[in-house]
């Protein structure tokens, strides 16, 4: 046996030899989600419900010289990825595995847990996003219902989306992608609701702007700056398309801003789920008057 674990946070997870494989497993090989690299032939697997292992890469398939997968035309699909940034107040151990369609997890503490919460869940190749219904002292109940296996091993980071908070003490709203996975961004989606009409001179509804910025960044050994943003004109400076809508039925005002990240720059921006690369978005001002604002980030998973 030539099984060796590296790190639950590595990729590969394991490295093995192809014989030994026995019933299309290897022992010692559980965590579902976890990737397996056979070094005599080249070949990747992922572990499955069971430690059954799943191809990782189209089998058949000669990789290339940096163990990429070649990509033609016609094979550019992957996994998509469209997650809200949010706070890490509570990071819970599951008590219990997940099965797909369930929404009430067993967790060891539902303390910093607040309804209406992101909560997202990783492991291995895998990841997960919804929104907190409600929590007890050992579960919480999500609104979308989970379609991922995790084990008790699973990574959990749960927090506020709504960015309309006092940032007066800075709050950094974050996201990433798992440590076997990297996420190409090609878009970010900014929305915002408030009860005071909005134009340009404004951020979202506070009048003049703020003082301080929202800074987006992302931080990948090292940290790049993506624009300080004081007022809404701010957001079309730096390449979002920004629209404002009418008030609601609530009497609140809208505004939803798109970058387009490969039309403006040219790239993507990629995030390395191996050395925990972020991208944040800091309130550093108190935007507590405001009803609502979220950042998301869209793109897919790098399949190389």
């Amino acid at each position: 046996m030539s099984l060796v674990f590296i790190n639950k946070y590595a990729h590969p997870m394991y490295t093995a030899l192809s014989t030994d494989i026995a019933d299309n497993k290897i022992a010692g090989a559980n965590t579902i989600g976890g990737t397996l690299y056979l070094t005599d032939t080249d070949v990747w697997k992922i572990v499955e419900v069971g430690g059954i292992l799943g191809d990782y890469y189209p089998a058949g398939v000669p990789l290339e010289s940096n163990n990429a997968v070649p990509v033609n035309i016609q094979d550019q699909h992957s996994e998509s990825v469209d997650l809200y940034l949010h706070l890490d107040t509570a990071q819970p151990t599951l008590t219990s595995p997940i099965a797909v369609d369930e929404v009430v997890f067993d967790i060891d503490s539902n303390a910093g847990i607040a309804g209406g919460d992101a909560i997202t869940i990783h492991e291995g190749a895998f990841f997960y996003q919804a929104l907190v219904v409600s929590s007890t002292a050992l579960s919480v109940t999500v609104s979308t219902p989970c379609d991922k296996v995790f084990t008790v091993d699973a990574d959990m980071y749960i927090g506020a989306w709504n960015m309309a908070v006092d940032g007066t003490v800075p709050k950094t709203f974050e996201v990433h992608p798992p440590p076997s996975l990297e996420f190409d961004i090609y878009s970010i989606t900014i929305s915002g609701l408030s009860e005071t009409q909005m134009d340009g001179t404004t951020f979202l509804g506070i009048a003049d702007g703020i003082t301080n910025g929202l800074l987006l960044r992302v931080v990948d050994g090292q940290t790049k700056n993506l624009g300080l943003i004081v007022n809404n004109l701010g957001f079309e400076e730096f390449g979002y398309l920004t629209t404002y809508l009418g008030a609601n039925k609530k009497s609140e005002y809208g505004m939803l801003s798109m970058k387009h990240v490969r039309d403006d720059n040219g790239v993507s921006i990629r995030l390395n789920g191996t050395t925990v690369d972020k991208f944040e978005a800091i309130i550093r001002d108190n935007l507590a008057s405001e009803s609502l604002m979220a950042v998301i980030i869209h793109g897919h998973v790098v399949t190389d």
